[in-house]
């Protein structure tokens, strides 16, 4: 309730760090989280695959790709294409692709998606990042993929998206989840361009999925 009546996350003041920073501390709890994460994509990924056309794409980038969920899924149905996945340290020093065909495909760089993004990707997979972020912080990872991303690049964000109006739907949950934990929300269409546009992008398509999650593309302006 705290969270709902001043717009601030409860997760930080309960437990005593940002979630991520609690997680790196705790590891068995880190664990715990990862291997959710995991399994949550991988209930997700059959319907963003089916929904997106990935084709052209020479490198794909996944942008707090964690262990490599996502990207797995991406690959194997793309199997000329090359993958990175680009996380915290602690999350990606325990990832492990699979099969060693998908594994010679793939590379796993650390860093920080706030400071800076690695360069040479064709395009930047975002999923169910910029949910967990303020605008602030969504505005500077879209930034830092421009900087890095190739001139004919573009920006791939999956995420659960709201409606314009007032009208129910159960991605509103998900916003209030967002909020409380890491004071991040979802977004509207125009919310989404919005950013976009500030970032210094055209937002080029919406792309409705079987799951709760939308894609929106976005492409160098």
């Amino acid at each position: 309730m705290e969270s709902l009546k001043t717009g601030v996350p409860s997760f930080p003041r309960l437990h005593g760090a940002p979630i991520y920073h609690y997680l790196a501390e705790h590891e068995d709890s880190g664990a715990v989280f990862n291997r959710f994460m995991s399994a949550q994509s991988n209930l997700h990924n059959a319907a963003i695959v089916d929904a997106f056309d990935f084709s052209g794409i020479q490198t794909l980038i996944d942008i707090g790709g964690g262990q490599g969920a996502t990207i797995s899924a991406v690959l194997v149905r793309y199997p000329t294409m090359k993958g990175v996945v680009f996380d915290l340290p602690e999350v990606i020093a325990k990832a492990e692709l699979g099969p060693a065909e998908l594994a010679e495909r793939c590379g796993f760089v650390g860093g920080d998606m706030l400071v800076s993004i690695p360069t040479g990707g064709d395009a930047y997979l975002i999923k169910r990042v910029l949910m967990d972020r303020s605008d602030q912080e969504a505005l500077a990872i879209l930034q830092n993929c421009r900087a890095a991303m190739k001139p004919q690049g573009r920006v791939i964000i999956v995420d659960p998206m709201l409606p314009s109006g007032n009208a129910p739907h159960p991605n509103w949950l998900m916003d209030i989840h967002a909020l409380v934990v890491h004071g991040g929300m979802c977004r509207t269409e125009a919310q989404f361009s919005s950013l976009l546009e500030s970032a210094g992008f055209a937002l080029s398509q919406v792309v409705a999925t079987r799951s709760p999650n939308f894609i929106i593309e976005g492409r160098p302006r």
